[in-house]
């Protein structure tokens, strides 16, 4: 597993701790949520405009726990990520 940066969490407020990126992929670390753990998000699952659209959010600080949520909360949770 790649190694996990520290969040910046610019609102305070975000349940995201650390995250990797690479290509094709997305690491989470969701603490404050019912199912908080390390979520993956790759090109293949929940699709690659969904990986990009948190790509950007994780460098900035912001955003990144709002996306997670979203997907986690989509109508099938498993199809959408992976939990480590």
């Amino acid at each position: 597993m790649p190694r996990l940066k520290p969040y910046r969490n610019r609102s305070r407020h975000s349940g995201v701790s650390t995250y990797a990126i690479g290509k094709g992929f997305i690491l989470v670390h969701l603490v404050h949520l019912v199912r908080g753990g390390t979520y993956e998000y790759t090109d293949a699952k929940p699709g690659r405009m969904h990986v990009r659209n948190m790509q950007m959010p994780s460098q900035a600080g912001i955003g990144l726990s709002t996306l997670s949520a979203a997907v986690l909360c989509a109508a099938n949770t498993r199809a959408n990520s992976t939990k480590y």
